[in-house]
């Protein structure tokens, strides 16, 4: 049986799992549904992918990702703090690691991301998963597309320490100060040869996109108030926020003045949170790594890069348009380091098969 070796982030906006041939990204959108409507649903799915995720799990369906608000959009992303036996979770952590293998059956070595404020659930979320075996299905208009995945080990990580196994092997033992933003949390953590300086039970983090979001939906509100438009979505900022869409109810806005505002007032808060909590270490940092999708926007990012480059003179590492992706990457990259001895086995066992 084929070992997967893989790294997956799950986060409030999207679920990316990677491996070395395969990544796979979903936005977090998960609904239960009916039986009778997953098989109506079914017949309309020609392709199975990433924009037409349909799960059968243990006698219920699921429609997820774009599928997902595209036939339901009243449905709310779910960000929950508990993950550890969370069937939500679970579905979404499934619908990944079944897109990155066409094997039907497979052993699963699993790197997942948390936030800081989870870091004393990592060993009950490794036992949660760890020795599992599930079974589930893919519905489409050709049948059922079963699969099986034993997981056979899971290793937990903060998600801002994974950024670190994205950069070359001579940098990752310098002082690193690596910087997640996420939804709900700005999470901070300062790493020197490869140890987190500071206790886990001190690690300091601030607001995610979360803050900017509320920002700018109370200034669009305010826009728009001869509209009486009183209601934006979560997902309708992002768009804004992140890819620069900014068509919302079908019109053009003309939001760039409050967009850019927003983006300044966000990446000074950014900054002075760090200047403010890890000042003593900032002037013995090598190199600052951000991850977070929120870094897309190239104005948000050029705005922070010019503060830290004035204050120390140190540039930012972000990844180009994939600023998302960089901590599944990490996972990813982490994953094969420890796990490097179950990708041998494999190309073994395929040299003998082969024979």
């Amino acid at each position: 049986m084929k070992n997967i070796i893989a790294g997956v982030d799950t986060g409030f906006g999207y679920g990316i799992g990677m491996t070395n041939d395969t990544e796979v990204i979903m936005k977090n959108y998960i609904n239960n549904i009916t039986e009778k409507e997953a098989l109506n649903i079914a017949n309309t799915i020609k392709e199975l992918n990433n924009k037409n995720t349909l799960i059968k799990y243990n006698g219920k369906y699921f429609i997820c990702g774009d599928a997902c608000i595209e036939r339901y959009p009243d449905t709310m992303q779910r960000l929950n703090r508990d993950r550890i036996k969370d069937e939500y979770h679970l579905i979404e952590l499934l619908s990944i690691v079944g897109q990155l293998t066409k094997e039907s059956e497979f052993n699963l070595y699993l790197c997942v991301g948390l936030p800081n404020r989870s870091k004393g659930d990592s060993k009950k979320f490794e036992d949660w998963l760890k020795g599992s075996a599930f079974e589930f299905s893919y519905l489409c208009n050709f049948g059922e597309v079963k699969k099986k995945v034993y997981i056979k080990d899971v290793t937990c990580l903060p998600q801002a320490y994974s950024p670190i196994f994205t950069l070359p092997r001579n940098d990752m033992n310098k002082t690193i100060f690596s910087v997640d933003i996420g939804h709900s949390t700005l999470d901070l953590m300062l790493v020197k040869n490869m140890q987190t300086v500071m206790a886990s039970d001190t690690l300091l983090d601030g607001e995610g996109c979360i803050r900017i979001y509320n920002n700018l939906k109370q200034a669009l509100i305010r826009q728009n108030e001869d509209k009486k438009i009183t209601y934006y979505s979560y997902s309708q900022l992002q768009e804004i926020l992140e890819n620069g869409n900014y068509s919302l109810y079908g019109e053009e806005q003309q939001i760039e003045n409050i967009l850019n505002r927003c983006l300044e007032e966000y990446a000074e808060y950014v900054f002075f949170t760090i200047e403010n909590n890890m000042y003593k270490y900032m002037p013995t940092v090598d190199t600052f790594i951000f991850s977070g999708g929120l870094l897309n926007n190239n104005t948000f990012k050029t705005i922070l890069s010019d503060k830290f480059k004035q204050a120390y003179k140190i540039p930012l590492l972000v990844q180009n348009n994939r600023s998302q992706y960089t901590i599944a990457e990490g996972l990813k990259e982490y994953s094969n380091i420890k796990y490097a001895d179950k990708l041998e086995v494999v190309k073994e066992n395929d040299i003998k098969a082969a024979k």
